[in-house]
């Protein structure tokens, strides 16, 4: 049996891009190379989802497009995965929906279509404040450091 993956689009509507089995992942493809390479590299990281971190930093990458992948909210029947995205086209906030049962207690009845927009923007909000922080740490640790001194251990 397949599970659904939905794009949930800024009126708030769910537009289903793939599906996630056991063994596979299938993307419903658009025909646009790199949406639908990005879709699928999303497909395959929802599909290994550790089921436990809520704050994560995966890149994905796809001809022009270049997102990361910086926070999950998860409920027993649904988990959201949210993606900065840049491309020529601008910068997008995206939200992906798993309509997955899991075990988690935030909701015992929240699906993909009960999830409101509003509050998916209110976690990117309050997300982006950790992301940002993330970054830059990775700033401080990514200085001009001289590699003679600072190399190995």
């Amino acid at each position: 049996m397949a599970d659904t993956v939905f794009l949930m689009k800024n009126d708030g509507n769910l537009m289903e891009i793939g599906a996630i089995t056991d063994n596979n992942v299938q993307v419903n493809k658009i025909g646009i190379k790199p949406v639908d390479n990005f879709n699928e590299q999303i497909l395959y990281f929802i599909k290994n989802d550790d089921d436990v971190s809520t704050d994560v930093m995966h890149i994905i990458t796809s001809g022009d497009i270049f997102g990361i992948v910086f926070h999950i909210m998860r409920w027993r029947r649904c988990t959201g995965f949210l993606v900065i995205q840049h491309s020529v086209k601008g910068n997008r906030y995206l939200c992906y929906l798993y309509d997955k049962v899991k075990h988690w207690g935030t909701s015992f009845a929240t699906t993909p279509n009960l999830v409101k927009i509003e509050e998916v923007k209110q976690e990117f909000i309050n997300a982006k404040k950790i992301l940002a922080e993330h970054i830059k740490q990775c700033t401080v640790l990514l200085s001009d450091y001289d590699i003679d001194d600072s190399f190995g251990v």
